[in-house]
Formats: structure tokens, C-alpha cells, sequence
């Protein structure tokens, strides 16, 4: 029988947290981080005042909001995020994120293919991986010019907090 491959850890005691400082952010991000072959995925707490500049990547990103709140921006749209919530970003959108809150946001994100291009992230990356695997190439955060991004944040800021929130369609079952 072969060697069980590293398909389970536990986030909390075998995942090291780290801490990254994304390029002219005031505050860091502390996270753990694993990766398969197609996907990254992280659980990054991120304090009061963190605010990220316009960015991109070629990778779909899904937000999942643990505690706390972050506003996430893409493109002209503003989203104010809370516990509870899930948030896609299109994968080549401009996008930042900003949080406005008095407390920590913890968010757990999940990329594909994973955001493992630049060496401090993939660095505290946990690769589940079995030695016949191979993860596809990281994809790195490309920092890109946004003039409009002051006047998009002041604009959904201004908005009621369910302007952007679409009603839930109701499942209807298979027949």
C-alpha cells in the first residue's frame, strides 16, 4: 500500500499562520494558506483600516465573510460585506477591498487557479498535494492604475446597506 497522501489538515494547529504586507497597504494580512492542484485557498484576518489599491489576477476568487466586515470593491461597484456573506470576483476584474470597521476582518478566500504566484504568499503555503501531483502555476495580484477608485468608494458608501443584495430565488426541487 502507498503512502496516505496530505489530503486533511487541520487549519488550526497544522497550518502556520504568516503575515504579508500587500504593496502600499498600511496594515498586513495574517493568514494560513493551503493549495491543491487547481486551488488556493486562505483564511486571512485583516484589522481595522486595511485598505488594498486596485488589483487584479487571472483567477476566479470566492469571499466568504467568518467575522467582522470589509467592504470589497470591483470595478465601479462597492459591496459593504458581513459576517455571513459570500462574495464573488470575476477572475481579471479590478478590485480592493477596505476595512472600514472598528474590528478585524476574518475572510476565508478561495482561488482557482491558486494565488500562489508571488513569493510571499506561496512561502506559508500548505501544498496538499500527493508526490504525483503537481499544482498548477500561481497566479501573482497585478497592481493596476484605478483614477476613478476615491469617487467609486464615496459613491457606495453613500448607499443603503441592501442596495447591492439581490433577493434569494427560491430552490425548486428536482423532479
Amino acid at each position: 500500500m502507498s503512502e496516505k497522501p496530505p489530503y486533511r489538515f487541520s487549519f488550526e494547529n497544522e497550518v502556520k499562520p504568516y503575515r504579508i504586507q500587500p504593496p502600499k497597504s498600511p496594515k498586513d494580512i495574517f493568514l494560513r494558506m493551503v493549495e491543491g492542484t487547481d486551488i488556493s485557498i486562505m483564511l486571512a484576518s485583516r484589522d481595522a483600516g486595511y485598505h488594498t489599491q486596485p488589483h487584479q489576477h487571472d483567477a476566479e476568487q470566492f469571499n466568504y465573510i467568518v467575522e467582522g466586515e470589509l467592504w470589497i470593491f470591483v470595478e465601479e461597484h462597492g459591496y459593504r460585506c458581513v459576517k455571513g456573506d459570500i462574495m464573488r470576483v470575476p477572475r481579471n476584474k479590478i478590485h480592493w477591498a477596505w476595512n472600514r470597521g472598528t474590528g478585524p476582518c476574518v475572510m476565508l478566500e478561495a482561488h482557482t487557479p491558486p494565488l500562489t504566484g508571488e513569493a510571499m504568499i506561496k512561502i506559508g503555503a500548505v501544498a496538499m498535494l500527493a508526490p504525483d501531483e503537481v499544482a498548477l502555476d500561481g497566479v501573482t495580484n497585478l497592481q493596476v492604475p484605478y483614477p476613478q477608485m476615491a469617487e467609486v468608494e464615496e459613491r457606495a458608501i453613500r448607499e443603503p446597506f441592501e442596495a447591492n443584495r439581490q433577493p434569494v430565488r427560491s430552490l425548486v426541487p428536482a423532479e
